[in-house]
């Protein structure tokens, strides 16, 4: 099994995010099930903890955690949910968040990306897009809100145009712990300390 999304697709990922057209993501649905490894990880769920977490590091703590129902992956069988680690790469105001796993010594999978990018006007955006080889296409999630920016949710994106009929918008994430965090002057990009069978102490691994 290889690493789907090398170096060189994150920095295109990095150069190309917000560039994505608004007319091609419209149906939201709660039930989105493929029959594939995606469907044992939660992306809303990912997202939703993303927005409360205080920084990355505590992101991959809580992803890893078992009573937040977000991950269930067993990609090498072996009958423990994969522990999740999370690799940034930063260009400028965007930041690449790499959500992997470590399927054997030598081997790793990307899960999903969470793509952050800061404009000059001190608003950021964000999106979760889950890997194709675990998702089968591009599932997108998003946080919107209805046109008053009330009622802040996380939502799949497929083909359509919901944005244009003025019925979502945009949630300006800057307000977010961890965004706010990110920016921060002094802050240095977060990579996993965790690697195959070397895990955090208060991890405790669990059957799928």
């Amino acid at each position: 099994m290889k690493n789907v999304i090398g170096s060189t697709v994150v920095i295109l990922i990095l150069l190309s995010f917000g560039c994505q057209s608004k007319t091609e993501i419209s149906k939201l649905t709660d039930t989105d099930s493929t029959g594939l490894p995606g469907d044992n990880f939660n992306l809303k769920g990912a997202l939703a903890l993303f927005k409360t977490s205080k920084s990355p590091e505590a992101f991959e703590n809580g992803l890893n955690a078992k009573d937040n129902d977000i991950n269930n992956l067993d990609l090498n069988g072996d009958s423990i949910v994969d522990y999740i680690n999370i690799f940034e790469k930063a260009n400028g105001s965007a930041h690449v968040f790499v959500l992997q796993i470590h399927v054997n010594e030598k081997e790793s999978q990307d899960v999903a990306v969470i793509e952050l990018q800061k404009s000059e006007k001190e608003q950021a955006i964000v999106q979760i897009v889950g890997n194709q080889l675990l998702y089968g296409d591009s599932v997108i999630v998003e946080p919107i809100a209805d046109k008053n920016g009330n009622n802040v949710t996380m939502a799949s994106m497929f083909t359509g145009s919901v944005y244009e009929a003025g019925m979502l918008v945009e949630v300006n994430v800057m307000p977010w712990p961890v965004v706010q965090y990110v920016y921060s002057p002094d802050y240095l990009t977060y990579e996993s300390p965790y690697y195959w069978n070397h895990y955090p102490k208060s991890y405790s691994p669990w059957t799928p």
